[in-house]
Order: C-alpha cells, then structure tokens, then sequence
C-alpha cells in the first residue's frame, strides 16, 4: 500500500481544491482529506484540525516544487478583493 503524505493544509475546501487540481495537472495524484484533531469518544463531533491535501510519498518533493511555485505566484499577483 501505498504511503500518502500531507503537503499542505488549509483552512477552507477552495484552496485546497485549488492545490489539488493544479497538482493533478503536473501529474501528480493528489487527494484533499478533512483531518481531525480528537481521538475522543465522538470523533465526528470534534472540530476540524484542517484540510489536507495529500500525495504519493514518491512524489512529495514534485509536489512541494509545485507548491512553493504556487505561493510564488501569489506574491507577485495578489489576489484583489
């Protein structure tokens, strides 16, 4: 089986939509996954601890490469509101 690794979390699904898609589209396999912090008694009760986007271990570094491009991009063109 196959080990999964967790690139990137965010707080909203878009985002981590967002990352998984443009993943994709450099070929890497990816996943968005609702993490959750609790190991209580009622673990669908427990709040969020984030949204993960997750990829093959073999490929996390290409992922990361994509990743850091992403964030590049963000600084040199702000999104505007």
């Amino acid at each position: 089986m196959e080990e999964w690794v967790t690139i990137a979390t965010y707080d909203e699904v878009l985002p981590a939509e967002i990352f998984r898609g443009r993943l994709e589209a450099e070929g890497i396999p990816a996943k968005v996954v609702f993490e959750r912090m609790s190991s209580s008694a009622f673990p669908s009760l427990a709040p969020a601890d984030g949204i993960a986007v997750k990829v093959p271990l073999p490929l996390s570094h290409r992922a990361m490469d994509v990743f850091y491009d992403l964030q590049e991009e963000d600084r040199k063109d702000p999104p505007t509101l």
